[in-house]
């Protein structure tokens, strides 16, 4: 294909993406993070962004910095172009009232929705070169089937959550360590996890890769470099706030949400057949389903690591895909988003080895109706949520063996994923996969 073309159809390929993302953006999409996000972009502008880490602010925080950093920007943005008087505003604590704080200004909607949004679009840019690079052919179309994959747009365009953002940094992440740019890789996964806890969840695989392809003086180095990208994030925080307030804030996400499960379709949505129950009483024999889910999730990141064999394209992809989904199905009070880094790994991994290809529609069609079980009820809306959304939300939420039959499914395929795994390793650690 010629230049030109390629080139056309690339940015065609953008300006579609964005297009029926932005298509979706005015809805409110998840009305308690809309606010919230609202709520912390008014309280880092007014109050300064120290504030957002002390729980004796008017208003404070329990995410991770660096995506508060954009949500400041975004309260710029909204004040200088679009209400000079958005400072002035009286708080409301209920986001469904009519009266709060811009709940129901469109533009700020948008606002919030376009990091996400761009972050989307940057991570089907990064698939696109990395595809140039090891499979030519297939660039566009990953770029094309990224992009327009329903629960990519649904979950950025409409919902406005910002799962895109940490997942572009830890795809970067990835490629970056493949050209053997550890230092700028290491940047890129601290960033990851400044946005999102989430993304810790990848750094032991990044550790043991790192110590074991390039020893422990550039595995140290890593590190510093780690923990001097995450003080340089921090210190606009730590301005006013000491280390050990911002501690106590952001560990107490942990038992936040203390079920087996936060409406993931996962093991525990399996084992408790889509009733979830708390993840602190003794569940089998002496243990918790909480300690449950950390062994479980140990022991499948052990297995991960020691058939970790070689450091090709396909082998790391198949690691990181791995690793989201133990992320995903084992752990309790696991959220249904956090399925969303898998789909960048396994798309990338499927376009390299097709012969995986039939297991991602499975899991977007899984993950799709998981996100669709908490759409929003229409009536508390001026502009309602499109009827085939309120449609496909009824019919999971009436039908608890769908979210079991899918919870079942997702379980197979780790299973099947897991073996391929385990098989290829043990053939030859010294080829690539067939």
């Amino acid at each position: 294909m010629e230049r030109r073309k390629r080139v056309e159809l690339f940015l065609l390929g953008l300006i579609g993406g964005f297009a029926i993302r932005f298509f979706l953006s005015p809805y409110p999409g998840f009305p308690g993070d809309i606010y919230t996000f609202k709520l912390w972009s008014y309280g880092a502008l007014k109050y300064g962004l120290r504030s957002l880490y002390s729980y004796s602010s008017p208003i404070w925080s329990d995410y991770h910095p660096f995506y508060l950093l954009i949500l400041k920007g975004i309260g710029w943005l909204y004040q200088t172009f679009f209400n000079p008087q958005f400072l002035n505003l009286t708080l409301n604590p209920n986001p469904f009232d009519p009266h709060s704080l811009f709940f129901y200004d469109r533009k700020a909607i948008i606002l919030l929705k376009l990091p996400p949004i761009g972050f989307d679009l940057l991570t089907g840019s990064v698939l696109f070169l990395f595809l140039r690079k090891y499979k030519p052919r297939l660039a566009l179309p990953g770029l094309f089937i990224y992009l327009f994959t329903p629960s990519i747009f649904y979950l950025s365009g409409f919902w406005g959550q910002a799962d895109s953002v940490f997942t572009f940094f830890v795809f970067c992440a990835f490629v970056l360590f493949l050209e053997k740019k550890i230092f700028l890789s290491w940047i890129f996964l601290s960033l990851a996890f400044l946005t999102k806890p989430q993304g810790g969840a990848f750094l032991p695989l990044f550790l043991y890769c790192t110590l074991r392809e390039r020893g422990i003086k550039i595995f140290t180095l890593s590190l510093l470099i780690f923990a001097g990208t995450a003080l340089l994030v921090f210190l606009p925080f730590l301005l006013g706030t000491s280390p050990g307030e911002i501690y106590r804030i952001l560990s107490s996400q942990v038992g936040k949400y203390p079920l087996t499960s936060s409406f993931a379709f996962n093991f525990w949505w399996l084992v408790s057949l889509g009733n979830p129950f708390s993840d602190t009483t003794p569940f089998f024999f002496f243990l918790t389903p909480r300690w449950m889910g950390i062994i479980l999730f140990s022991l499948f990141y052990f297995l991960i690591l020691k058939f970790q064999k070689k450091l090709s394209p396909p082998s790391f992809l198949l690691s990181l895909s791995l690793v989201s989904f133990i992320f995903f199905l084992f752990p309790t009070e696991i959220h249904e988003r956090y399925l969303f880094p898998l789909f960048i790994f396994i798309l990338g991994l499927i376009l390299l080895k097709p012969k995986l290809a039939w297991v991602y529609p499975l899991l977007v069609f899984s993950h799709f109706l998981n996100l669709l079980q908490v759409t929003p009820p229409q009536d508390i809306f001026p502009y309602p949520c499109p009827q085939i959304l309120l449609s496909l939300n009824l019919f999971v939420e009436q039908n608890r063996w769908v979210g079991v039959s899918l919870s079942f499914l997702n379980l197979s395929l780790f299973f099947w994923l897991f073996w391929v795994y385990l098989k290829e390793s043990k053939i030859d650690s010294g080829r690539d996969f067939k």
